[in-house]
């Protein structure tokens, strides 16, 4: 037993500084964007004391479809804006080569 060395110890000490962190990436990016959806939506609640039957919120609701409703709306109404102004520009400019009425007042006889 005397020629056995002495094992080194299973690990080596931690170092005393942390690592140094990376740059942002897509995933802290995402985590970072869903932290802030928590903080905006759900931390300030305090819905487990009254709402037992844990029902929806009406008002988170209305914020999550608002923004697809209002791009649908805006949509419909610039078409029907698109429809109006060509129906204006049509009564503005009558098609050419349509009946054309008289072309001004008539000859006046000479001598009187």
């Amino acid at each position: 037993k005397k020629g056995k060395k002495k094992k080194a110890p299973a690990e080596e000490a931690p170092p005393k500084e942390p690592p140094p962190l990376q740059g942002p990436s897509e995933i802290t990016g995402t985590m970072y964007g869903n932290i802030l959806n928590y903080q905006a939506d759900w931390e300030d609640k305090e819905d487990w004391k009254y709402n037992f039957a844990q029902k929806h919120d009406v008002e988170l609701a209305k914020k999550k479809i608002r923004v697809d409703v209002e791009a649908e709306l805006k949509d419909a109404v610039d078409e029907m804006l698109k429809q109006n102004l060509a129906k204006i520009k049509a009564q503005l400019n009558p098609a050419k080569g349509g009946k054309k009425g008289k072309g001004g007042k008539g000859k006046k006889k000479k001598g009187r």
